[in-house]
């Protein structure tokens, strides 16, 4: 019950060769509990019971052979009636006595009229109410609200089924059990199946606090309840919704970033895909819900920007890093408390070009190095986000080298990160190995690994970091897996418009370049690198002609997640099996 003194429910009780279920009503410790249905033990069965006005009781009965009816009862169990035919109960309005009820084949909103007692003709509901009430639906306390779940999406509507809107329409958050708060402006939320805390947000889905209730390492199973300690208020219709910028008619011709959202990707449930607009740099994010297949609307999430790049961190976090198109200074977003909320941007350099984002060396930290060039000098530079910041300052920043025409970045499985950067003389290809850098960097020496190449790309394998270059004099691609002097380079296709090296599950990695002729995006898949030598994989289509190598994301169930932006400017997210088999 809403103040919180007295609890209902169907108790199953043993019949003359069946089983069935009475209503009953107890307090919350279950003690003094009264009997207020009496169904026909050879015949009906009593369900879902749900306070009612002028402490009532409404229920479900099914009788054999004559269908569902909703009966009200005193709770004393004197009054039983028949209060509707042909229809079975779903959800109370505690304020007003309107019921949302099944029948017919419909589901519909019946409001209550105090005055006969009865109620007035069905009310059509919209769509992703009665999809959803097999999850529950559940009126506020103060009567003006409505709220439902359907497969983990999370709706709010005023009491009548109107001004419906998805809360997270934006954002990868799967709901999978929620209460109203006392005063209805509130709601508990249990998010994703196996969380171990509730999380309490506000109507326009702003986390108001996190863990505040334990619940166990199992989680919930059912439905809960927010116990009162307040009078809930007047019925107050839901917030208008936050105004949405409609999508850009076209994406800026570069590569989308394809990134996991926090702790879905252990299950790869979701991900994000982020690109600016052609028209005004600005950045927009669309998220794929794995856990219903359901893809949300673009949301603006910042800019302009010059470009972005994207770098876990905190272990299940996120961060973006953009340039400013005035100045071309760094700016830097954070995560915010649920997968696809954000804070807010913040500085964090001064002006950078070729800007890569790259785990810090050591295997158990989760902080974020930050490598770019500077545009006037071209010199190498690095500086390091703490998992913790913005609540701590970025670290100092080191020149390492230079000038270089282009510089690259990917891990190297014996520990530390690889750095490659192209000479601005003659094209020559240098590496320099980054092994620590607490309480200052430990670098190696920059040793030749060949060129001179038009373009580089990396990527992680199982043996060593991949490099893939471009051959200036006939654009032929060309990789090596050996980080060493003078490397063992082995040529793997081409001509091609530009070229990018993937990581793969099993250490593998994949070269994917776009055709001369028409731009259309090709791959040589699941490359397996040995004491540094392989059998470059045959090419295969991987998709259309596309104005830039496309985004790719490794999975980990397997597959990867592709994203590539079209001639025309149009985004395409696809994904592709462990054989690049892509639909």
């Amino acid at each position: 019950k809403q103040d919180g003194t007295r609890i209902t429910y169907a108790r199953q009780v043993q019949g003359p060769g069946r089983l069935l279920h009475d209503i009953q009503v107890a307090l919350p410790d279950g003690s003094g509990a009264v009997t207020v249905s009496t169904p026909d033990p050879a015949t009906q069965d009593d369900t879902g019971p749900h306070w009612w006005l002028d402490d009532q009781v409404l229920f479900t009965r099914d009788t054999t052979g004559s269908g569902k009816q909703i009966w009200a009862a005193k709770t004393d169990g004197s009054g039983q009636r028949l209060v509707l035919d042909n229809a079975a109960l779903n959800a109370v309005n505690p304020k007003t006595g309107d019921i949302v009820v099944t029948g017919g084949g419909a589901a519909t909103l019946r409001t209550y009229d105090p005055a006969t007692g009865g109620f007035g003709p069905p009310q059509a509901l919209p769509y992703e109410i009665v999809s959803g009430l097999h999850e529950g639906l559940v009126f506020s306390p103060d009567g003006g609200k409505m709220a439902v779940t359907d497969y983990g999406r999370l709706y709010v509507a005023a009491a009548d089924g109107s001004a419906l809107r998805e809360v997270y329409a934006g954002q990868c958050v799967n709901v999978t059990e929620f209460a109203w708060s006392p005063t209805g402006d509130r709601l508990a939320l249990q998010i994703n199946q196996d969380a171990h805390a509730l999380t309490i947000v506000d109507l326009l889905g702003n986390v108001v606090r996190q863990d505040g209730v334990w619940l166990g390492e199992q989680g919930l199973t059912g439905p809960f309840f927010w116990q009162p300690n307040v009078a809930a208020p007047a019925p107050t219709p839901p917030p208008a919704a936050p105004a949405i910028p409609p999508a850009p008619a076209a994406f800026a011709p570069e590569t989308p970033i394809v990134m996991p959202l926090d702790n879905y990707h252990a299950e790869g449930k979701c991900q994000a895909v982020i690109a600016r607009s052609a028209a005004d740099g600005s950045v927009w994010m669309r998220v794929d819900r794995g856990f219903n297949e359901t893809a949300t609307p673009w949301t603006r999430i910042g800019g302009p920007a010059l470009d972005i790049t994207y770098a876990p961190i905190g272990g299940s976090g996120a961060l973006l890093v953009a340039r400013n198109p005035a100045d071309r200074s760094l700016w830097a977003l954070r995560d915010g408390a649920l997968p696809g909320q954000w804070r807010q941007w913040a500085r964090i350099g001064d002006a950078a070009e070729d800007v890569h984002l790259m785990g810090r060396p050591q295997k158990s930290s989760n902080d974020v190095l930050v490598l770019a060039r500077d545009p006037g000098t071209h010199a190498i530079r690095a500086f390091e986000l703490s998992s913790s910041w913005p609540t701590q300052p970025t670290g100092p920043v080191y020149e390492f080298g230079g000038p270089a025409a282009e510089v690259d970045v990917a891990q190297n499985p014996a520990g530390g990160l690889a750095v490659v950067a192209r000479s601005t003389g003659d094209g020559s290809v240098w590496g320099r190995q980054w092994t620590s850098s607490y309480p200052q960097p430990s670098l190696g020496p920059w040793i030749k690994l060949g060129g001179p190449a038009r373009s580089t790309a990396m990527a992680n394998a199982a043996e060593g970091p991949v490099v893939v270059a471009q051959n200036p004099a006939d654009g032929s691609l060309w990789a090596t897996t050996t980080f060493v002097e003078n490397a063992r380079w082995q040529q793997v296709g081409g001509p091609a418009l530009d070229a990018a090296a993937a990581a793969g599950h099993d250490g593998d990695f994949s070269v994917i370049a776009r055709n001369t002729a028409d731009k259309s995006l090709w791959i040589s898949p699941n490359n397996h690198s040995t004491n540094g030598q392989w059998a470059p994989q045959p090419w295969a289509r991987l998709g259309d002609p596309a104005s830039a190598l496309p985004g790719v994301l490794a999975l980990p169930t397997g597959g990867t997640r592709v994203a590539s932006v079209g001639a025309n400017g149009a985004l395409k997210v696809g994904f592709c099996g462990d054989q690049w088999n892509c639909a």
